[in-house]
């Protein structure tokens, strides 16, 4: 007899009742948790994790001696004309075409002042002219010497398409 009692005390203990449509008051919730400062310690643990990746990423990047943003489009621009010189052919004895001097009055000319650039001329027709970025403000422009040849240009022609490739690298 004992032990039907205790098993029907045992199994009307564990049934609990379902209240129908019960309203959890959340707004309570959250003031005890303003009152434990629970709150204000989740806010202080996100911050912390934030804090410690970015220590994690500022040390990863100082392991592998990344160019600053400044210098990326000089190394980069450069690495590129060093990787292609078999194909680009700029290795060779040049002839003085004056368009140095020519394109810098050029550019004050126009009112480009302060602008650095340097001219690479290229034994191939594989690129006839262009302008690769390099460090802040400065560009590398490229000129192939069989183009040059080919259509007998000037120093006022080449400062044109050298201008030319300015303008688009600059502006988009």
């Amino acid at each position: 007899m004992m032990k039907i009692l205790l098993l029907t005390l045992l199994l009307a203990s564990t049934h609990a009742q379902e209240v129908d449509n019960e309203f959890v008051d959340f707004s309570k919730i959250k003031n005890v948790l303003k009152q434990d400062g629970l709150d204000e310690v989740a806010k202080k643990k996100t911050l912390d994790e934030k804090k410690k990746k970015e220590r994690e990423v500022s040390k990863m990047q100082k392991k592998y001696d990344m160019p600053r943003i400044e210098d990326f489009w000089g190394f980069m621009s450069e690495y590129w004309l060093v990787k292609n010189a078999p194909i680009l052919k700029w290795d060779f004895k040049k002839a003085d075409y004056g368009v140095d001097e020519y394109f810098g009055a050029f550019l004050e000319k126009f009112g480009f002042r302060g602008v650095k650039y340097r001219i690479l001329y290229l034994d191939a027709p594989v690129i006839t002219h262009m302008a690769l970025p390099a460090n802040e403000k400065e560009l590398i422009f490229l000129i192939s010497v069989p183009f040059i040849r080919t259509l007998d240009l000037s120093k006022i022609e080449i400062s044109l398409l050298m201008f030319e490739d300015y303008i688009r690298s600059e502006y988009g």
